[in-house]
């Protein structure tokens, strides 16, 4: 038993590793673009001997391929405001649905992405002649001018990212629907699969109509696992019924 557990336990490390690889990829390439070939070569070796980066790389969790996801995130939407096109939508939307599929701390970088995309396209607009570092050439801004692109910009990397999740969650289907409770403070039991949202927060805002969409589009067992993770905070890291998570 234990030569077999080691077995298995030994190709799951190995799994592992190409998401340290895609990491190390990303961040070569963005500083490469933004800074220069020196400066690519300078991130990659920073990146290939960092402890946090030895020790996780083959660790069977979910913290490298989270942090494989930010950087590649990061690296095409880099290069989508360098060189607007079809082919960086697509890869950008496919990069942010796997990273979303890894953890749900991932959720952070949908704000963090819009937020960010939105600062350099109005940085764009104001000084269109902006340089990365001087060998670069300025980044075209004729679709960053247009809202109408960049909406649309926007819907395909959307669209695209909720069809990557949706492949990742084997296309569970969407809706999570609640069962009638007499209020929103009623404990339901979070082993009863058909419970309907868990945390308070859910149950309360459930019936909103922004809410209520978000919900029936995500994958059902993505949306359960963050209503999960909020009871469990809520409730001082136990349930509602003492059991610890």
């Amino acid at each position: 038993p234990d030569a077999w557990f080691h077995g298995y336990l030994w190709f799951g490390r190995l799994g592992m590793l190409p998401f340290a690889w895609l990491a190390a990829w990303s961040i070569w390439r963005l500083a490469r673009s933004a800074f220069g070939e020196l400066a690519g070569l300078a991130a990659l070796g920073l990146h290939a001997v960092h402890p946090v980066v030895l020790g996780h790389a083959s660790l069977m969790t979910a913290d490298m391929p989270l942090a494989a996801g930010y950087t590649f995130v990061v690296w095409r939407a880099f290069e989508w405001l360098q060189r607007p096109g079809l082919r960086n939508l697509l890869l950008l939307g496919i990069g942010l649905g796997g990273t979303l599929a890894t953890k749900y701390l991932a959720l952070f970088l949908v704000p963090a992405l819009a937020l960010t995309a939105a600062f350099a396209v109005g940085w764009l607009r104001v000084r269109p002649q902006f340089r990365w570092h001087p060998a670069a050439s300025p980044p075209p801004t004729t679709i960053l001018r247009s809202g109408t692109l960049v909406s649309a910009s926007i819907a395909i990397v959307a669209t695209v990212a909720l069809a990557t999740l949706h492949t990742a969650y084997l296309w569970q289907p969407g809706g999570y629907e609640p069962k009638p409770v007499a209020a929103a403070t009623e404990p339901v039991d979070p082993r009863d699969p058909e419970a309907g949202p868990l945390s308070q927060l859910l149950r309360e805002n459930i019936d909103r109509p922004l809410v209520r969409t978000a919900v029936s589009i995500l994958p059902e067992p993505f949306v359960r696992g963050i209503d999960y993770q909020k009871l469990y905070s809520e409730s001082g890291g136990q349930t509602r019924f003492g059991d610890s998570i």
